[in-house]
Formats: C-alpha cells, sequence, structure tokens
C-alpha cells in the first residue's frame, strides 16, 4: 500500500528499489552506498582531515591516485593509507587534473592542475600501499574525448592490468565540445560495460537538469537490465541530503562527492558550513576544531541516511527517505519524461 503520509498518486509507478552487490577481491559490498572522497582541489588542508578522519571512517572510501601521485610519490609526504575501511576506492585523477569546479563546488582558491597522464596514474598504484580491498576507477581526463569504443577497449586493458582489484568503468563524452553523455550510443555498448564491477557517470555529464540526469541514470540502468548486468551505477560528485535521493530512485547505487567536507548537513538539509557552530552552540569555538568536528558529525550522518536507503528497499517504500515529497516530485517528473 503507497505511503499515506504522501499525497495518492493515482495511475503514477512507484520506485522499484533494489540491493545490488559491488564485488571486491575479498567479498562484495551491498548498494545502495554513500562514500565520503578526499580531494587535494580546494582542500588546502586535505592531509590533515584524511588523517583525522581515517580514525572515524568504517565505511567504503575515496580517495584520488593524483593526490597519491603529488603527496606521496613526488612529496615523499605521509599519505593516509585507511588500512581497516572494507573498501578503498582509487579515483584515477581526472576530478583534480580539471581546473574547472563542479556542480557543488565553492572553492576557496584557484585550482592549478599539474600535468597529468595515464602513466603518473600507474605509477601513483605501483607506489601506493593499503590493506583494504581496492577499487580502481579507470582513467580520464578533461581534454580527453575518444569514442566509446575506444574508453571501452582502454577500460579492459586497465582491467587485465589490475586483475586482484575492482574496476569501476568511468564513462566521459565522446567527442570535443560534447558536455553530457550520450545514452543512445552507449546503449549498443551494454554488453561491452556491464563486464565492469561498476559503470561509473559523474553528476554534470549526465545531464544539464535534475530531471535530465534522472532519465540518464533510468535509461542507463534499463539497458543494463535489459541484457542481464546488475553492475551498479556510481554517481560521482553526488554525495547530499537531496540529488543524491533522486538519483537513488532513478536507479542509481554508488554515492561519492566532497560535499560533507564543503557543507553541513543539519537533520535532513545541507547547509552552509559556518552555521555549524550557531547551530551546535559552539560560538567560541576555534573555526579548524569546529569543523573537524563537523566532518565527523556529516560522516555519521551519511551512514545513517545510507541505513535508510536500505530500509528504503526492505520496504520498498520512500516514506523514511529525506524530503520524500521532494524526490517524489522529481521521480514524477522523470516519469512524465519517460512517458510512463
Amino acid at each position: 500500500m503507497w505511503d499515506m503520509c504522501l499525497m495518492p498518486r493515482p495511475n503514477k509507478t512507484r520506485p522499484t528499489l533494489k540491493h545490488r552487490k559491488f564485488r571486491t577481491s575479498s567479498s562484495s559490498e551491498t548498494t545502495p552506498i554513500l562514500i565520503p572522497s578526499f580531494s587535494s582541489k580546494g582542500f588546502k588542508h586535505h592531509l590533515s582531515t584524511m588523517s583525522l578522519m581515517q580514525e572515524y571512517i568504517y565505511s567504503p572510501t575515496l580517495i584520488s591516485a593524483y593526490d597519491i601521485y603529488f603527496d606521496l610519490v613526488e612529496s615523499d609526504k605521509q599519505f593516509p593509507s585507511f588500512n581497516s575501511v572494507p573498501l578503498l576506492i582509487i579515483d584515477s585523477g581526472g576530478y583534480e587534473a580539471n581546473c574547472e569546479p563542479e556542480f557543488s563546488e565553492t572553492p576557496s582558491q584557484h585550482h592549478r592542475p599539474n600535468p597529468w597522464t595515464i602513466e603518473h596514474l600507474h605509477e601513483a598504484l605501483s607506489k601506493f600501499e593499503s590493506a583494504a580491498p581496492k577499487a580502481l576507477v579507470t582513467y580520464d581526463h578533461p581534454a580527453l574525448r575518444t569514442s566509446m569504443e575506444i574508453q571501452i577497449a582502454r577500460a579492459l586493458e586497465f582491467k587485465d592490468r589490475y586483475p586482484d582489484d575492482s574496476i569501476i568503468f568511468l564513462m566521459k563524452p565522446e567527442r570535443a565540445g560534447q558536455t553530457q553523455l550520450d545514452i543512445d550510443s552507449i546503449k549498443g555498448h551494454a554488453k561491452s560495460i556491464a563486464v565492469f564491477d561498476a559503470i561509473g557517470v559523474t553528476e554534470d555529464e549526465a545531464g544539464r537538469s535534475l530531471t535530465d540526469r534522472m532519465v540518464f541514470i533510468a535509461k542507463l540502468r534499463q539497458c543494463l537490465d535489459d541484457i542481464g548486468g546488475d553492475a551498479p551505477i556510481h554517481v560521482f560528485g553526488s554525495l547530499d541530503t537531496l540529488l543524491t535521493q533522486a538519483y537513488f530512485l532513478a536507479g542509481a547505487d554508488i554515492f561519492d562527492g566532497l560535499t560533507w567536507l564543503r557543507h553541513y548537513y543539519h537533520m535532513d538539509s545541507t547547509v552552509y558550513r559556518r552555521h555549524h557552530p550557531i547551530i551546535e552552540n559552539r560560538f567560541e569555538e576555534p573555526a579548524d576544531r569546529a569543523e573537524s568536528k563537523m566532518h565527523v558529525h556529516n560522516y555519521n550522518r551519511l551512514q545513517e541516511i545510507q541505513s535508510k536507503m536500505r530500509a528504503a528497499i526492505a520496504s520498498q517504500s520512500v516514506a523514511g527517505l529525506p524530503h520524500s515529497e521532494l524526490i517524489m516530485k522529481a521521480y514524477d517528473s522523470m516519469q512524465a519524461r519517460l512517458g510512463i
């Protein structure tokens, strides 16, 4: 029966929510998964933040091969290993190699990236040591545009090179000047991309509007389902209290981002981080200490939201999700576009 706390929705299809398995070298992780990410881009003290938070984090985590290379390999700094997490995702460095900000970014400093190549990525992966099972994201660069056939071929070579690690195939726009992925081009390669442990898209490249992005995710999920593929869909750059839920209803499974470091998760909302001392009555606390406490709070809040998402699958009800009425409006917009 439909949730009584929501307005009746006659003749409208409710979301079908599903757990999927993300395979690791030792076992598997059950989706949905909300993954705290770390990056040097826009974060001057990223290493100290990582060192602090690795004592609190007990769930899958994402770090960047770009940061591993320029902190550990080039500068010989102490780089956190995150040995105790059940899964460590190593992003390929394309985000840090791009001087443009992402959708949710409000950087405090202009980012000037270093040169970044596939060779840098391989060297970073060879030098970094961690006891945690690893998932590697296929190489991307903001200046690189190739056909989906070539992207898949290179990703398969990458998969062969790292047989002991899980591989996330990050799909990118194919042509110069193209800023969004083309689902019609991807559909013809569904069987090829289904061999990877997860299929990745960045939030920005899935579409210009929220409905565009949800429709893209829904169509990608459908084309995988049609060929019996059950690989999770990973949305890079989405980790807030509202948009993540919308993409979850559309069919996405794994979510990571830096929002938890940039903003404050208060109740079910994502707010300006400098509101944290006021809301928490920490008026005289130094800013650096208050920010560290905010990061711990945000991480714990992510785990609570993840639990609510998993409970929604068990009950097949969105009533317990943050902002359930709002995300159902977004879902209805997606359904209307799809003609359902």
